[in-house]
């Protein structure tokens, strides 16, 4: 999609494109990019949208008037951590 479709996205940095492979690049760039496409598409919801997720976090236990709110700020926060992620060794 366009900024011309989303103007709330002009001048803003738009992430590289998902590689669903995963071929070369790193476990947090991954995560960082779908985090982006959730929140991407979340904060640009309809409120018919907005309004079953609400139902279906509130089922969950979340607060209903905090629940959407919440969702999309820990998918912002989540994403920078992972756009910031310098690459780590993982152990099983």
């Amino acid at each position: 999609m366009s900024t011309s479709e989303h103007p709330e996205r002009a001048g803003r940095e738009q992430p590289p494109a998902f590689d669903p492979d995963g071929a070369g690049i790193n476990s947090c760039h991954q995560i960082a990019v779908l985090l982006n496409l959730c929140y991407d598409f979340l904060t640009t919801a309809s409120p018919a949208t907005h309004d079953e997720l609400r139902g279906f976090l509130t089922n969950e236990g979340f607060a209903p008037h905090a629940a959407v709110g919440w969702l999309t700020d820990m998918l912002g926060l989540m994403a920078l951590n992972a756009s910031t992620c310098h690459g780590h060794n993982h152990t099983r």
